[in-house]
């Protein structure tokens, strides 16, 4: 995941700093042919016995060899310190690029970590979300039943009033009725009470019409009570 930068990196130390390799390279080449140079030319001289001017001249050349050894020595030693300078700046700047890569391997942990909080929390609120839901409905259905038992109990209500208004009705028809029935039974105790007054006038010969008169009077006492217990009910019901 974070092998690019660091690639790029690299190639870009490669471009700046590759140049002081190669010429380092080239001087120790350098150095290395003039020796071999040096030393050749000198036992050369001493296989064929050149004159002391040849030995002059392969001193003189013999020293500029030296010299140039030196010189390039000095260089080398120079590019040597360059190449220890960028080395050490080299492993300071991975040691960075370590470091930031480090970093944010730890930010995408702590992203990561944060993202799985936030999805078992959405997912926790899915769940109450579904289980709310189901309440709802349940509720909704609940409330439906209610309704519709009211809705019978309502019809059942309005039967019942229409039901004790039709009674009511028959109530007060059977109270006239009731009415009428105590008329007759008050007539016929009065009818009654004139028998027994007859009969007693009567003397011997009205004493069996004195005991139907008393019969009747209990008959229409009895009518009368059954009338009142009639009208205590039809005014219970009322």
């Amino acid at each position: 995941m974070f092998l690019p930068p660091v690639l790029v990196l690299i190639s870009i130390l490669v471009i700046m700093f590759g140049g002081q390799f190669l010429q380092i390279d080239y001087q120790i080449n350098s150095l290395v042919s003039a020796v071999v140079a040096g030393c050749i030319s000198f036992f050369m001289a001493k296989l064929h016995g050149r004159p002391d001017d040849n030995q002059q001249v392969e001193s003189v050349n013999y020293n500029q060899y030296g010299e140039n050894i030196a010189a390039s020595t000095s260089r080398i030693a120079i590019g040597g310190a360059n190449v220890s300078h960028f080395t050490d700046k080299l492993t300071s700047m991975f040691k960075r690029q370590v470091e930031h890569t480090q970093q944010i391997a730890g930010r995408v942990e702590v992203l990561e970590s944060g993202n799985q909080e936030l999805l078992n929390a959405a997912q926790h609120a899915q769940k109450s979300i579904e289980q709310s839901d189901k309440e709802t409905n349940r509720s909704n259905e609940l409330l439906q039943e209610a309704m519709q038992q009211q809705t019978s109990l309502n019809e059942q209500i309005s039967v019942s009033t229409e039901s004790l208004g039709n009674l009511k009705i028959k109530a007060d028809s059977i109270g006239h009725i009731v009415t009428t029935i105590n008329q007759l039974a008050d007539q016929t105790n009065m009818l009654a009470l004139n028998a027994a007054i007859e009969a007693a006038r009567a003397g011997e010969q009205g004493r069996g019409f004195a005991v139907v008169a008393d019969e009747v009077r209990e008959l229409a006492k009895k009518t009368t009570d059954a009338t009142r217990s009639i009208e205590t009910v039809l005014e219970e019901i009322s």
